[in-house]
Order: C-alpha cells, then structure tokens, then sequence
C-alpha cells in the first residue's frame, strides 16, 4: 500500500466517524424536538453544537428551539452578542436570564462547592423558564471528558433533570470539534472560556473589580496570539498558564505583558512552567 492510499484510507475512516457522530446525535435530538426543548447556549462550542444541531432537526412542524443565554458577572465579557448573533442565524429563539451570583453567600464566598451552588441557582432560573414556554426538557453542553471530580456543579445538572447529549451519547471534547467543524461552526476551534470564578483559589471571596481585571488581563494576553490562557489570582500575584508549547513566546512578550497586568492591579507577574491545564486549582 503506498503512502497516498494509506492517508487516503485514514481520511476515509475519518469521515466515516463524522458521520456516525453526526448520526447519533440528529437521531437523539430528533427524538425530543417535537416536545420542545431550551439550550443553555454561552456560545461555547460544546453548547453550541448542541443547538446548531438541534435547528437543523427541528421541522416546521415543531415548536421553535429556545436558546438562553444566562447573563452572569462570573463569565469572560464578549459572549453575550456572538451567542445571540448565531442563535438568531440558526433560527433559534434568543433569550438572556439576568442573575447576580455576588448575591448569594454560597457562591461570593468561593467554597470548594461554589459551582455546586451556582449551577443549581443558574439552571432553576432556566427550568422556571422552559416551564413558562411549555418545553419539555433543557439541553446543556456537558460532553464525556468533563469530569464530575472536577466540575460538581453536574451532579447539580443531574438533581434539575438537565439532559446533556454529548454526555449521554459518549462524545468528549475531540469529537465535539470535529462535528462542529464537519458543520462549519466558526467557534469550533474557539479556547474554551470558563467561569472566571476558576481563576480564583477556593475561600477567597469573589469580588467583581478583581474578577474584570482577570478577564481584562487573559484578554490582553488573546490578542497576542495565545490561544488557551489562564491568570490565576493569587491576591496581588498573578500566575500565568499557557500552552507548553508556547511558554517561550510568552516570555518574548514579557513587556508588553507586564505593562498590561501591572495596568490591571497586579503587582507581581509569574508565569506557571507547568503551562497550561484545566482545574489547575483543584490540583
């Protein structure tokens, strides 16, 4: 077999797994469409699969696909506007839930539980809404690589009845992006951009002015081409992750990175060599 045929036949069972994926996916949100559905959309691609999807099952039969996206000061700025931009294209409904996350004890005081707490207060809010519609069920983005040790606001998901497909049908974080790029999504290749609450040790109060000044300050580091960033706040310090593969080239930006965090209110600028991981707090 030569080495063209041997691609060629990679290639092959490539899309042959993209379209099992596209398959059983369709198949599953076909089944409940027709009873209605509300998609958590933040405008992350893992929800966003979810809900291009599920517009793309939904015949003009069935009721209109809900899209909501929850408004929260624990979230990276800019989502709001690109979330409600593809939820109209993909022939959604849009709708934003208002929630102050500062107001609840639970959440403010950063507990190893917080997220606990503020998934359930979240997704109350998103089920009193899918009741008001007369959906049926709430989708969210949960997919087979987010681990429940790491990430107890899902048990929170479990209690509200909350269904996950990615989840249910095995689809973790690379197959995600394969089928969200198969469909053209243009965040499929999108950093993920968790709550900025994960940048913040557990029993440090959560406070807003420090929250913008993280999100402020990964921003800053974005438009210079990093592509997964974290800026962990250690009180006055902030400690850098990025790609190991691009720790070098952070440092070749050091100037401009330390104007920029010493801008945002942190005294002492460190970079982790470790680079970066997920939940590295929770280590």
């Amino acid at each position: 077999m030569t080495l063209e045929q041997s691609n060629h036949n990679i290639q092959n069972k490539a899309d042959l797994g993209i379209l099992h994926l596209d398959q059983i996916l369709s198949e599953w949100l076909r089944s409940v469409i027709p009873a209605g559905i509300v998609v958590a959309f933040s405008g992350g691609v893992d929800s966003a699969l979810v809900l291009y999807a599920a517009c793309r099952q939904r015949s003009p039969d069935d009721p209109p696909v809900q899209a909501v996206f929850l408004r929260s000061k624990l979230n990276p700025s800019g989502m709001e506007s690109e979330a409600k931009l593809r939820a109209e294209e993909w022939g959604a409904i849009f709708t934003v839930l208002e929630f102050d996350e500062f107001s609840i004890s639970e959440i403010a005081n950063n507990p190893p539980d917080r997220c606990y707490h503020c998934k359930y207060t979240l997704f109350s809010e998103v089920i009193n809404f899918q009741e008001f519609c007369g959906a049926a069920m709430v989708l969210d983005g949960t997919h087979a690589d987010d681990d429940p040790d790491k990430r107890p606001g899902m048990q929170a998901l479990q209690e509200l009845g909350v269904r996950s497909p990615l989840r249910e049908l095995g689809m973790g974080k690379k197959d995600v992006r394969a089928l969200a790029s198969h469909y053209g999504l243009p965040m499929s290749n999108k950093a993920a951009a968790p709550c900025l609450a994960t940048r913040v040790p557990y029993g440090e109060f959560l406070d807003q002015k420090l929250l913008q000044r993280i999100d402020k300050s990964e921003a800053a580091l974005r438009e210079l081409g990093f592509f997964n960033v974290r800026v962990r706040a250690h009180r006055d310090i902030a400690r850098i992750e990025v790609d190991v593969h691009q720790l070098a080239e952070l440092v070749d930006h050091r100037c401009e990175i330390l104007e920029k965090l010493h801008e945002n209110g942190f005294r002492y600028v460190t970079l982790d060599l470790e680079g970066y991981r997920s939940g590295s707090l929770d280590e």
